[in-house]
């Protein structure tokens, strides 16, 4: 049932650059994102309800 769901790791905005770089080296962090979807997943169907930006 849960074979297709992509592990992530939220982390705050108000680190600074270089406690982010001291995560990233800690961690197998691949991508970062720019923003939250929330999404309703259904058999055979997928919509996005909400997007919601991250902050710079």
């Amino acid at each position: 049932m849960y074979d297709e769901v992509t592990p992530h790791l939220s982390i705050g905005h108000e680190l600074s650059a270089t406690e982010l770089d001291e995560i990233r080296g800690l961690l197998p962090i691949r991508a970062t994102a720019s923003e939250i979807t929330l999404t309703w997943w259904d058999e055979g169907a997928a919509e996005n309800l909400e997007t919601f930006p991250l902050p710079d």
